[in-house]
């Protein structure tokens, strides 16, 4: 006899997590810089960077 693995199902959990666990953790995320997407913190992060160098 060979070895079986259990049939997959609608109720085996997805890698992609629940919608609410991926809000709640993209809300983790992203609190810190201002609920803002990444790249936008960024571009202010280096915009306040080159004004204080310039008044500097």
């Amino acid at each position: 006899m060979s070895p079986r693995s259990p049939p997959a199902t609608s109720s085996t959990p997805s890698a992609s997590g629940s919608p609410t666990a991926r809000t709640g953790y993209n809300k983790r995320l992203l609190e810190p810089i201002g609920n803002i997407p990444p790249a936008e913190a960024e571009a202010r992060y280096y915009a306040q960077i080159e004004e204080h160098a310039m008044a500097a």
